[in-house]
């Protein structure tokens, strides 16, 4: 199986092990190149575009990755936004991501008993970073932001990272699910630039 990318004068194939680097298709060795701890695929058919650049060097980048998503289920609407600080050695990253969460209406209320927690990682990672973002003693009233910050770390290629998060709900039931964030398997996840 293969794709196609336009070259600026017709469709050329595109193997799973080559890459346009912006003047001819090169080959990339067997595909695969060794991350510290596995071999890695450099391309695969469900990747989105080309590769982007070597692995080596060193950057660090910070921003905002959502200014504003909201929660899965209304009644309270609570939302979030998620900040970043990273830096990169070669295809090391390690970064610290914060989340703040809010009500949308100072009339809105989200009682005792209720917990949300966070779960995030760097795409790629297999296990999940947990912190509690409303503890179930915590009462949230208005539009007051609350946050609470993880540390993560992962491997790169390139130049792009993405990170993932979802939030989930335990404790009392009253308000159903309000405040939940997408799930393990669809989790919210934003891509940003680190040279």
């Amino acid at each position: 199986m293969s794709i196609k990318r336009f070259t600026g004068a017709a469709f050329a194939d595109v193997t799973v092990r080559k890459r346009w680097d912006g003047s001819g298709w090169v080959n990339l060795a067997f595909g695969r190149r060794w991350n510290g701890s596995a071999w890695a695929d450099l391309w695969s058919d469900s990747d989105s575009g080309g590769g982007s650049g070597g692995s080596g060097g060193s950057g660090s980048a910070s921003g905002t990755l959502v200014s504003r998503v909201s929660s899965t289920v209304a009644r309270p609407t609570v939302n979030y936004a998620a900040t970043y600080a990273a830096s990169r050695s070669g295809t090391a990253l390690t970064m610290n991501l914060t989340l703040a969460a809010w009500l949308n209406s100072s009339a809105s209320s989200l009682g005792s008993g209720v917990k949300l927690t966070v779960y995030a990682r760097v795409r790629g990672s297999a296990a999940w970073s947990t912190a509690v973002i409303k503890s179930a003693s915590a009462v949230w009233r208005g539009v007051t932001r609350h946050s609470v910050s993880l540390n993560l770390s992962g491997t790169v290629s390139g130049t792009a990272a993405t990170v993932e998060f979802y939030v989930t709900r335990s404790g009392s039931t009253y308000g159903g699910s309000a405040g939940t964030l997408g799930s393990a398997s669809k989790p919210k996840s934003y891509t940003f630039n680190i040279n």
